[in-house]
Parts: structure tokens; sequence; C-alpha cells
């Protein structure tokens, strides 16, 4: 037996779900922003710095008091030394590791891993920080609080802590990504929201950030050439925001101001060179001039 079914009614269209007329809601439109984001975000800072200092007493509590195993081990004995470490070099961690020298306390091994600390608390800071504005975003209220639930999480893993508690130059590679992800975030949202009174401000954020994005890359390079896997994402993905966005690529100044801070980033290889042609101590990485 043949049933006639009743043609079904599409569903009426809402203001809310299509924004102007019923058109289909922009890629970039922002999130329902939570009512609280502003005081949220006004106590985030706040909650980053106790966290963080809460991760590096942590971290230099449980570090080593003396020389770790294994490039640990390498990366004491350069610092000390003032030697180069095996290519790449690492200079800008070695030459964070030789202005931790200066502390008065400590063995110069343990200043050396008290490096690694700092770089986790930072890391971690980071990742409270870009968890607070996500949660924020997307209209969670006490998005503050309940961003030290993931940070937390990551700053307390057994790996993590256990990599953030010697010389490794992984750490510093955690939170120049961090802080990249930050960053990327903060990009994302100078490319959301745009109106005609805001457009030329917006851009001016997305081009300020976009420096600060070329130096974070330098940075990366000069202490661990694994992070480029991950910038080339971020940097494609702010790519893609710009285009669709502000529909086009920077002009050949901000372009050029871009290349300039990327090689500002860069800067710390000057510092491998320095130490190869400086006195060396035994045990350097061969004659690198």
């Amino acid at each position: 037996i043949e049933k006639k079914m009743a043609p079904r009614k599409p569903p009426p269209v809402t203001g809310k779900a299509g924004g102007g007329g019923g058109k289909k809601k922009q890629l970039l439109e922002p999130f329902q922003i939570a009512d609280d984001f502003e005081s949220e975000a006004k106590k985030a800072p706040w909650y980053a710095l106790c966290l963080g200092l809460a991760c590096h007493a942590s971290y230099a509590k449980t570090a080593y008091p003396t020389v770790p195993p294994g490039d640990a081990a390498e990366l004491c004995h350069t610092v000390c030394s003032g030697t180069n470490m095996h290519p790449p070099g690492y200079p800008l961690y070695l030459m964070l590791a030789r202005v931790y020298q200066m502390l008065p306390y400590g063995t110069s091994a343990w200043r050396t891993n008290l490096v690694s600390c700092s770089c986790g608390a930072l890391s971690v800071a980071f990742v409270f920080l870009l968890c607070q504005r996500w949660f924020g975003h997307r209209g969670i209220r006490d998005s503050a609080s309940i961003a030290l639930l993931p940070a937390g999480l990551i700053a307390f893993g057994p790996l993590f802590w256990l990599y953030h508690t010697q010389a490794e130059v992984f750490s510093l590679n955690n939170a120049i990504i961090s802080i990249s992800l930050y960053v990327a975030h903060l990009y994302k949202e100078a490319c959301t929201g745009l109106t005609d009174e805001n457009r030329g401000k917006k851009a001016y954020q997305a081009l300020v950030l976009a420096r600060v994005g070329a130096l974070l890359v330098g940075l990366g390079l000069s202490n661990q050439h694994a992070c480029i896997f991950y910038m080339l994402i971020i940097v494609l993905y702010c790519i893609t925001l710009d285009l669709t966005s502000h529909q086009q690529l920077p002009n050949p100044s901000s372009f050029a101001s871009l290349v300039v801070c990327g090689l500002i980033g860069l800067a710390p290889y000057g510092y491998t060179v320095y130490q190869a042609y400086s006195p060396r101590g035994p045990g350097g990485w061969g004659d690198q001039r």
C-alpha cells in the first residue's frame, strides 16, 4: 500500500541563526562571548602569575642539584666551559643559561637547570591565558577558574615536569610555542567582528601581532629547529585568517617589517659565531670557525 506523505516544510530562519536577512553566518564571526568576559580577562594575568610562580617553585625544588644525564650534561658543560653545543648550537638557550650563572646561589649545573624551570612556568602561564580567552569567547562563565584545570594538567604531568627539572632545549621550545599559540589567538580576535568603525584599528593590531609572531619564529629557530613544524601550521592559520577577514596579504612595507622581526629573532646565532672565535675550554664541539 503506497502511503502519501506531506512534503516537509523547511525550518523557519530566525535572525539569531542567520545574522541579517537569513544569510549564512560568516566563518570568522565571533562566538557568543560570556557576559563576565571582561572581568575574567582582567583577573587572568594575576591567575597566570600565581600559577607560574607555583610551577616555578615546584620545578626548582625538584630540579637536579647537579649535572643531569644525557644531553643535559653537555648543556651544563657547555655553559660552564664557554664553548658551543653540537649543531645547531642552541644559542638562545645558552645565552639565557649564561645570564642565570649570575645568580649568587646553587651550583652552576643547578643554575643551568633553573632555565628549564623558568621556561616551564612560562609555558604553563601562557597555556592558561590561552584557555581563559578560548573559554570566554565561547560563552563559558568563570573562564579564568576553569582554565586552571587544563593548565594544571599540563603543568604537573609527569613527562612535562621531568623535562622542566633539567637543562633541556625542549623546555624553551615549549615556552616559545605556548606564547605563539596565545599570540595566534589574539590575532584571530583582531580578524573577527570587523566593522567600518574598527577595521583600521584591528588591522593595526593584527600587524603588531604578526610582527611579534615573526619575532617568535626567529627565536624558536634560534633554539630548536623542530619548532618549525608547529610554527608553519600557526603561520598558515594566520594567513588564512588574514585572507578571510581583511581579504588581502600584507603590503610590501608590512611584509618587510615581518622579515626584519624574523631576522632579529635569529640574531642569537651571532653568539655562536662569537663563541667559536673565543678562547675555548676543554671538551668543546670541535673547531666551529
